[in-house]
C-alpha cells in the first residue's frame, strides 16, 4: 500500500468515527426516552437531568469508547496519539491566543446570527431552555458542559484524527480534524466557531505532540461560558454582561500580547514530524478520500 492510498484510508477511517458520532448520539437519547415514558406517569426524575444532562453525559463517554474501538480496528497504538506530559513554559502564550480566537469569532458568530435574524431567518439557541436553576443542576452543567466536553472531544478529533494525520502531514491533521471539529458541533452557529478553535486546538496539538495543551484550553473556554450563564440566572442578565465584557476585553488583550510574542519568537510554524507525503500529495489524499 502506497503512502497516498494509506493516507487516504486513515482519512476515511477518522471521517467514519465522526460520523459514528451521530449514531452515538442517538444511542445516547435511548435512556431519555425511557425516562420520559416514566415521566408521563409521574414515575421518572426532574426530566432536566433525563432530557438533558443524560445524554449530555453519554455522549462524550461513547464518542471516547468509540476511539479506542477504531484506533484498535486501525491497530493503531493508544500511546502515539494519547500523549499527556508537564505543562511547559509555552502554554500561556497559546491560551492566550486560544482565548482571542475564541472571543473573536464568537463576535463574528453573533454577527451572522444577527443578520440571518434581520433576514427573517432567527436561529434558535439550542441550550438556552437548560440553564441550570439549582445548585445540583448547576454543578452537572458544569460537568458536561465544560469537563466531559474538553476530554472526550480533544480525544475524538485531537487524538484520534490530528493524532493519526499528524504522520502523514502536520497541516492536513490540523485542518481535517478541524473541519471534523466543526462539524461534529452540527448548529449553524457553532460550526464556523469550533472549525476555527479547531485549528488553533490542531496546530498546539501537533506542534507540542501534548494533549493537555487542547483539553485545558478546551476547558478553559467552556468553563467561562458556564460561569456566565450562572451569573445570568442568579445574578442577573445586566451582571452577567458587563463580567462578560470584561473578560472579553482581558481575553481579547491577552490574546495579542500573546500572538507578538509568539511571532516574535517564531513559533507559528510546525516543526518536523517523520511522514510519507508532501504537502501537496497530502491533499490530493483528503480530496479523494
Amino acid at each position: 500500500m502506497t503512502p497516498e492510498s494509506l493516507m487516504k484510508k486513515r482519512v476515511n477511517t477518522a471521517f467514519l468515527a465522526l460520523c459514528l458520532t451521530l449514531a452515538v448520539q442517538t444511542v445516547a437519547a435511548i435512556p431519555s426516552q425511557f425516562f420520559a415514558i416514566l415521566n408521563q406517569y409521574g414515575l421518572g426524575p426532574d426530566p432536566y437531568y433525563t432530557d438533558f444532562i443524560l445524554i449530555q453525559f453519554l455522549y462524550p463517554v461513547l464518542n471516547c469508547v468509540m476511539v479506542l474501538i477504531v484506533l484498535r480496528c486501525i491497530r493503531f497504538p493508544l500511546r502515539a496519539v494519547v500523549t499527556v506530559r508537564p505543562l511547559k513554559g509555552d502554554f500561556i502564550p497559546w491560551l492566550g491566543v486560544f482565548l482571542g480566537v475564541s472571543v473573536g469569532m464568537n463576535y463574528l458568530v453573533n454577527l451572522m446570527l444577527l443578520l440571518f435574524e434581520w433576514a427573517g431567518f432567527p436561529v434558535p439557541d439550542v441550550f438556552s431552555s437548560y440553564d441550570p436553576q439549582t445548585l445540583p443542576q448547576a454543578v452537572w452543567y458544569f460537568i458536561i458542559l465544560a469537563i466531559l466536553p474538553a476530554i472526550s472531544e480533544e480525544i475524538l478529533c485531537r487524538a484520534g484524527v490530528a493524532g493519526v494525520l499528524k504522520y502523514f502531514h502536520p497541516w492536513t491533521a490540523v485542518l481535517v480534524s478541524a473541519f471534523g471539529f466543526g462539524l461534529m458541533h452540527a448548529t449553524l452557529q457553532q460550526i464556523p466557531f469550533a472549525f476555527a478553535l479547531g485549528v488553533v486546538l490542531g496546530f498546539v496539538y501537533v506542534k507540542t505532540g501534548n494533549l493537555l495543551y487542547p483539553i485545558l484550553f478546551h476547558f478553559v473556554n467552556n468553563g467561562w461560558v458556564c460561569v456566565v450563564t450562572f451569573l445570568s440566572v442568579w445574578a442577573g442578565e445586566d451582571v452577567a454582561a458587563v463580567v462578560g465584557y470584561c473578560g472579553d476585553g482581558a481575553f481579547v488583550l491577552f490574546g495579542m500580547v500573546s500572538l507578538i510574542y509568539l511571532i516574535v519568537k517564531k513559533q507559528f510554524t510546525l516543526k518536523e514530524i517523520p511522514h510519507s507525503l508532501d504537502a501537496s500529495a497530502a491533499g490530493r489524499a483528503v480530496v479523494k478520500s
